[in-house]
């Protein structure tokens, strides 16, 4: 360990500067040396000099600048600008690369912690580090409330979690693990009154977010996952009754799409109830990949999954890759059943090693104390 001991930690706001001192101050107790790489810091633009010289690595800098514009609402409107803003985003890329592997290998560090790594400034300090063979782990909301990920892969579908469902059930064949992950309410709340007695639930994602933006191949926004999944439920017969719900972070305004889609009676659109109670009540939830199918999972609901999730496995969820798979998977989804061991299984796996207690926001004493131990322990196993 003490060979690879000086780690940095990559904070682009304020609050994530806040838990990098706090996290490194922990770290220390164990011996390491952490440094706060702050992304306004001028240490980290010492590297300009280095302007001529040239990477491989770069070309991860086309694709970050391509993803920045599609992951912005300017983006998503493909203005006459964009060439113009493509060629300044992707030489501030390139910039910063230079600049922040210059800044690494000066500051001597051998290990690197960040947030998300699919944003800009964090997609190029990733490459930069990988470029020097710095290990990363990348620091996320974690799979299930009130807990943090910290992962050396990446977040979300590039995160580490086993994708073969063999190996749960190999877990569950040897293994007394159980999934201590408990449904979000031990309480059942009634049933509101403008929800149909059954109906599937579609919650809307938020357009820009890297989870669309990255891992939705063929549903590219909400307008299109509206649009499949209303077809999907004309296909069936019956026409199940869909709910959806806007995710009330997402700025994009769908009143007209709504007011379209409630002129059918199977359609149903609500503001106002929380989407752990419209997955409590649903006979099943559609989702491209959000955090709200592993809600689901844990309710233990079924559960079809549109775009690239770590959580589909086969047997486990519905994966829908195309229109013509949601098609079927909407029809026959009253009679199909998950794999019930192989749920506990994963969810068991996930909770014992990809789930740390505690929301890093909040950075309790004994949640920086968990999060120092799995970064040590996830050294180790890369050593």
């Amino acid at each position: 360990m003490m060979l690879q001991n000086r780690i940095g930690i990559f904070a682009a706001r304020k609050a994530q500067r806040r838990y990098a001192d706090k996290l490194g101050t922990e770290l220390q107790k164990s011996g390491f040396q952490c440094q706060t790489l702050w992304y306004k810091d001028v240490s980290l633009f010492r590297g300009l000099g280095a302007i001529n010289s040239s990477y491989p690595e770069e070309e991860a800098i086309l694709e970050a600048t391509r993803n920045t514009l599609k992951n912005s609402p300017a983006g998503l409107k493909s203005c006459s600008s964009y060439p113009l803003k493509m060629v300044l985003k992707r030489l501030e890329g390139r910039l910063l690369f230079r600049c922040y592997r210059a800044c690494l290998q000066q500051q001597n560090i051998q290990q690197l912690v960040l947030w998300n790594g699919l944003k800009f400034r964090q997609w190029i300090m990733a490459s930069a580090a990988r470029s020097l063979g710095i290990p990363c782990y990348f620091i996320e909301r974690g799979p299930f409330p009130g807990t943090t990920t910290l992962d050396p892969n990446g977040i979300n579908f590039l995160n580490s979690v086993p994708r073969e469902p063999e190996f749960y059930q190999q877990l569950a064949a040897t293994s007394a693990l159980h999934s201590k992950a408990r449904p979000l309410s031990e309480t059942t709340e009634s049933r509101p009154e403008q929800l149909p007695e059954h109906y599937i639930f579609v919650p809307l994602q938020v357009n820009t977010d890297t989870q669309t933006v990255l891992f939705s191949p063929w549903v590219r926004n909400m307008f299109e996952l509206l649009e499949a999944t209303s077809k999907a439920a004309d296909q069936c017969t019956p026409a199940p009754h869909l709910v959806f719900k806007a995710h009330p972070s997402c700025p994009q305004c769908y009143k007209d799409a709504f007011a379209r889609l409630c002129q059918r009676p199977n359609v149903h659109v609500v503001t106002d109830i929380p989407a752990s109670t419209l997955i409590q009540h649903a006979d099943a939830v559609v989702t491209i990949n959000s955090s709200i199918g592993m809600e689901s999972l844990l309710m233990r609901k079924k559960l079809m999954v549109l775009g690239q999730a770590f959580y589909g496995l086969p047997g486990l969820v519905l994966n829908c890759p195309d229109q013509q798979s949601l098609n079927q998977a909407m029809q026959n989804v009253g009679q199909w059943q998950f794999d019930h061991d192989l749920l506990e299984a994963f969810l068991g796996h996930v909770d014992a090693e990809h789930a740390v207690t505690g929301v890093w926001q909040q950075s309790q004493p004994e949640h920086l104390t968990a999060m120092a131990e799995r970064l040590a322990r996830l050294m180790e196993n890369a050593a």
